[in-house]
Parts: structure tokens; C-alpha cells; sequence
């Protein structure tokens, strides 16, 4: 049976089939009663107040003042005379509290019990919630403590362990390189806190992580540590830990010798430098393909009456005078005045002797 709130419906906790799912519906309904930080323990219970609740200030001054400490005279052993009798020492009374004083020590009296009882009040609501949410088989689990320990109990009962914490706990391991960090301290203490939650996500013994450690250390070293790395594989093996890598971080003068290139960076180098080499072929063969264009260029010819450049597998033809060069339109022999004029003095055009 499905439980709602404000027309939203929450399945019931069945166990790890639906943990995953029911624990954020949690989170959500959590964060409406202002009560998330109290169920997940990020607000632990505050101290109960020293003096009972709903007390006036006449109350609270009487016990203020019964609670002080005796002065040093009521401390004071004295010794009887011979043949006198011990008298009972008389204790000062206790000082008054002024008005201001005990105004202060009131406002803060209720405060206390306003905040102690607001927690209180939250964590209520937020085991209630996850227990209207949670199936009657499983409802034993929630225990009869405060909210947070409902909500561990529950965590560690039907939470299903999957392995991407681990995998991420890792890569913030490995992410960390020195030119993020602002000193290689600061480098090997992130990474060595890193390290520690790892361990922790995914279990490692303590005798696994002093193995793990050193080896996750050196992995995170960039390319400016290459010595240091070929320093520390030429170390013996019961030398290498964890202190003693960081000491020789810390120590380390960062070289600007880089480690020689991958053979695939080697291999791509001697390939431009062989493109470079052909260059002068491949310029050959564009001057030949410039060549071939002109010759292609030079197969146009003029039109002498327009003067513009036509294929030559396209030469103009006169239908009336039969004669290429022109249109009939523009032909001399059917309109005279279309004659062309002479270009030089003393020469006709060549088209004028044809007889036309």
C-alpha cells in the first residue's frame, strides 16, 4: 500500500528491492518537515537543559543559587579549644542575582529548552515518516531510537553495495596532479586523503593500503617528476612507502627535462618531415595541372565582330551568307552599314575583300 503526501505517492519500503528508490523519496519528504539533517545525523541531538522545563524566573533564581558551589569558609575545618564544644560553621548566603543577570539567564533558559524541544519535535516527525513509509515486515529494523538511527539501521540492512563509489573514490585519487595543487604538500596530503576513503569504500586492510598507497602516489606524479619516478623504480622494494615517497616529493627539484616522446609522436614527426620531402613533387604536378589549363584556355577563340572569346567547338555561322565568324544579324552582306570599320589606316578588313 502506497502512502502520499501533497497528491504524491511513495511506494512502502519492501527491503532491497526498493531501497535505492524509497531512500530518495525519503530525502524529499525529509526536506518538507525541515527534518533532513536530523535523519541523515548531520544534526545530532542537542544536550537536554540543566534545569527543568516551564520554570518562572523566581524558580530558576532559586535554583541558580542552590546550585553554586560553597564558598572556601564552609570548607574551613575548625579545631575546638580544649573542653569547648564543636560548633556547626555558618555558611555565607549565597549572593543575589540582579535584575539584568537574571533577565539574561532566563531568555537564555528558554532558548535552550525552545531548541532542544524544536529538535526533538523534527526527529519525531522524521521517524514517523519513514515508519508510515515502510512495510509492516519491515518495520522492526526501524528500532525505537531517534530518527538517525532508523535511518542507519535501515542503511545497513537493505543497502546494495554497487561498486561505482569504489570506481569514484579512485578516480579522485588519480585525478589529482601538481599543477592543480598550490605546493607539493599540498598535492600528497590530498592525495593521501583520497587514498583514505578509498580504503574505506572498498575495504582494504590496513596492511593492503600501506601496499596501495605508495603505488597510487607514484601513479599520480606528472610528466615533471619523470626522474624522480625512474629514481624510485631503482628503489629496493622493502625501502618503498608511503612516507618515504612523499618525503621525496616534498624534496624534489621539478625538472624541465620532459621524458622523450612515445614512439607514436616519433612515428608522426618522420611522417611530416616526410610530406615536407614531397612537397617539391606535388608542385610539380600543380604547375602541370596549371599548364594543361592554359592549353585548354587557348583552344578559345575570338569573335572579330563582338571581340569576345567563344569555344571553338562553338564558332559563330551566318545563315545568310553561309560564312562563320558572324551572326546574320550582325552580317555585312545583308546590311552594309554593319561593316566593320578599318582598324588601321590604309588596311580594310579582311572581311571586306571577301566580296561581300
Amino acid at each position: 500500500m502506497a502512502q502520499s503526501n501533497d497528491k504524491v505517492v511513495y511506494p512502502k519500503l519492501q527491503g532491497a528491492i526498493n531501497y535505492s528508490s524509497w531512500k530518495e523519496n525519503m530525502i524529499s519528504l525529509f526536506r518538507t518537515e525541515a527534518a533532513l539533517e536530523i535523519a541523515t545525523g548531520h544534526a545530532p541531538q542537542p544536550a537536554r537543559p540543566a534545569y527543568p522545563d516551564g520554570l518562572d524566573k523566581l524558580e530558576l533564581q532559586d535554583l541558580i543559587r542552590a546550585s553554586q558551589p560553597a564558598s572556601s569558609a564552609a570548607s574551613m575545618t575548625i579545631t575546638p579549644a580544649s573542653g569547648a564544644s564543636a560548633a556547626a560553621p555558618t555558611l555565607p548566603p549565597a549572593p543575589e542575582l540582579s535584575r539584568d543577570d537574571l533577565e539574561d539567564r532566563y531568555q537564555a533558559y528558554l532558548r535552550k529548552w525552545e531548541v532542544y524541544k524544536g529538535w526533538l519535535k523534527r526527529d519525531s516527525e522524521a521517524y514517523n515518516i519513514m515508519r508510515r513509509h515502510t512495510e509492516d515486515s519491515c518495520r522492526t529494523v526501524l528500532g525505537k531510537g531517534t530518527s538517525f538511527e532508523a535511518w542507519t539501521a535501515l542503511a545497513n540492512v537493505y543497502k546494495v553495495l554497487t561498486f561505482a563509489p569504489v570506481i569514484e573514490a579512485f578516480e579522485k585519487i588519480t585525478s589529482q596532479r601538481s599543477e592543480t595543487a598550490k605546493s607539493k604538500a599540498a598535492l600528497t596530503a590530498a592525495i593521501q586523503q583520497s587514498i583514505v576513503e578509498f580504503c574505506e569504500l572498498a575495504n582494504v586492510s590496513p596492511d593492503l593500503m600501506n601496499q596501495l598507497e605508495p603505488l597510487i602516489l607514484y601513479q599520480s606524479l606528472g610528466p615533471e617528476y619523470y626522474h624522480l619516478k625512474e629514481q624510485i623504480k631503482m628503489m629496493k622494494q622493502t625501502d618503498v612507502n608511503s612516507q618515504q615517497i612523499r618525503s621525496l616529493i616534498n624534496g624534489h627539484s621539478v625538472s624541465t627535462v620532459k621524458p622523450p616522446p612515445a614512439p607514436s609522436a616519433a612515428f608522426a614527426s618522420n611522417k611530416r618531415k616526410a610530406g615536407q620531402e614531397d612537397q617539391p613533387s606535388q608542385t610539380g604536378r600543380s604547375n602541370k595541372r596549371r599548364k594543361n589549363n592554359r592549353g585548354n584556355k587557348s583552344g578559345e577563340s575570338k569573335d572579330p565582330g563582338t571581340g569576345t572569346g567563344t569555344a571553338t567547338a562553338e564558332v559563330k555561322k551566318c545563315n545568310f551568307c553561309k560564312k562563320p565568324g558572324h551572326l546574320e544579324q550582325d552580317c555585312w552582306s545583308k546590311d552594309p552599314s554593319k561593316r566593320p570599320l578599318q582598324r588601321q589606316s590604309g588596311q580594310s578588313n579582311p572581311a571586306a575583300s571577301d566580296g561581300s
